[in-house]
C-alpha cells in the first residue's frame, strides 16, 4: 500500500474508534480488517504522532473523501466536514456547511423543498438573512408532530420560509396512513394532488436521510411505527430511509406494505430533481446514504467524516 494511502486508513481508523466512538471488533467487520490488525493500526497511529490529544487530519484528508464520494456513487457535489467530539458538536458543523451550500444554490423565485427531521430543522438558523425574492417553500414529508418541534413538517417549512422571505407551502396530511388505498384517495384530493404537483417543479429539494439504529428512526420516533417493527425492517435489510421510504441497499425501493402507506414526495420525483441535497452525520446514516445514491435519489451531500469513511468502508474502498 503506498504511504499516502496507509497514511489515510490509519486516520480513517483512528476516526472511528476516537471519535465513532467504535469497538475495535466492530471497526473490523466494517473495514474487512482483523481485530489485531485493527488493534496494530491504532498503535501505528498513536506511534506517528497521527493521534495526539486531538487527531490531526490534513485538509487533503477531506479533499480525498469528498473526491471518492463523488466518484464512486456518482454525486455533483460531496462536502465532508470534521467529526467533533460530541454527535451534537457534529451536527451542528454539518448544519452550518449544509447552510452555506443550500444560500449558495438557492435564487430568487426558486421552489424549494424540505423534509422535516433533525438535521434538516438545525440547518435553518445558520441561513444568512438577506432578502430573496418571490421563493416558494414546500413540505416534502407529510405530518405533524406537536410534542416534538423537529418533527413538525409545518413548522419546518415556515421557519425555512421566513428565513428566505418566501412563501410556505405546507402539506395537510398525516405521515402514514393505515393502507394503500387511503393514500390513493388521500392523493386525488385537490389540495393534496395539486402540492404534489408543485413538488414536480422544484429547484432544490433539501432531505434528510434516515438512521440503520431502529431506536432512531423517525418513523418510530413519530410514533408511526413500533420498535418492534423498526427492528424488523432493518433485520430484513430495509434499514435505509430516504424522505420515510425504505430502500435496500443497492438503492432500490423495497417491496414493503409500510412503503405504500408514506404521504411523502414520490422517489421517482426525487430522481427526477436538479438538485437533491443530502443532510447526514454519523456512522448509523452510511447505509442511507449508500442506498440513496445507489438508487439515484440525492445528487449532493453534506456529512461528517465518520459518516463519509463509514460509507466508503461498505464500498470498499
Amino acid at each position: 500500500m503506498p504511504p499516502s494511502q496507509y497514511k489515510d486508513a490509519l486516520i480513517a481508523v483512528a476516526k472511528l474508534y476516537y471519535y465513532g466512538n467504535m469497538k475495535q471488533s466492530s471497526i473490523a467487520e466494517l473495514t474487512g480488517l482483523s481485530r489485531p490488525k485493527v488493534s496494530r493500526m491504532l498503535q501505528d497511529a498513536r506511534n506517528k504522532k497521527i493521534v495526539q490529544i486531538n487527531i490531526v487530519t490534513p485538509e487533503s484528508h477531506y479533499q480525498n473523501l469528498e473526491k471518492k464520494l463523488c466518484e464512486e456513487l456518482g454525486l455533483l457535489k460531496a462536502v465532508i466536514v470534521p467529526t467533533e467530539l460530541t454527535p451534537e458538536k457534529t451536527k451542528r458543523s454539518v448544519c452550518r456547511a449544509a447552510a452555506e451550500q443550500f444560500s449558495q444554490v438557492v435564487r430568487d423565485g426558486a421552489r424549494v423543498g424540505i423534509t422535516w427531521g433533525t438535521t434538516t430543522s438545525g440547518i435553518i438558523e445558520y441561513i444568512p438573512r438577506r432578502k430573496w425574492s418571490g421563493v416558494g417553500v414546500y413540505q416534502l414529508c407529510a405530518g405533524v408532530s406537536a410534542h416534538q418541534l423537529f418533527l413538525d413538517g409545518h413548522e419546518t417549512t415556515k421557519q425555512l420560509a421566513e428565513a428566505l422571505s418566501g412563501k410556505p407551502h405546507v402539506l395537510n396530511a398525516p405521515f402514514v396512513v393505515n393502507g394503500k388505498l387511503m393514500k390513493q384517495l388521500l392523493l386525488e384530493e385537490p389540495e393534496i394532488r395539486n402540492h404534489f404537483s408543485m413538488l414536480e417543479a422544484l429547484d432544490v429539494a433539501v432531505v434528510g436521510l434516515g438512521s440503520s439504529d431502529p431506536a432512531q428512526s423517525i418513523t418510530y420516533l413519530a410514533d408511526y411505527i413500533s420498535l418492534e417493527e423498526s427492528r424488523e425492517l432493518t433485520e430484513s435489510g430495509c434499514a435505509a430511509d430516504v424522505c420515510g421510504y425504505r430502500l435496500r441497499e443497492n438503492g432500490e425501493l423495497a417491496d414493503i406494505p409500510l412503503n405504500d402507506r408514506i404521504i411523502s414526495i414520490e422517489p421517482e420525483t426525487l430522481k427526477k430533481l436538479p438538485l437533491v441535497l443530502a443532510v447526514a452525520s454519523g456512522e448509523e446514516k452510511a447505509l442511507s446514504i449508500l442506498a440513496a445514491a445507489r438508487g439515484g435519489y440525492i445528487n449532493s451531500i453534506v456529512a461528517d467524516e465518520i459518516a463519509a469513511i463509514a460509507v466508503l468502508k461498505k464500498l470498499g474502498v
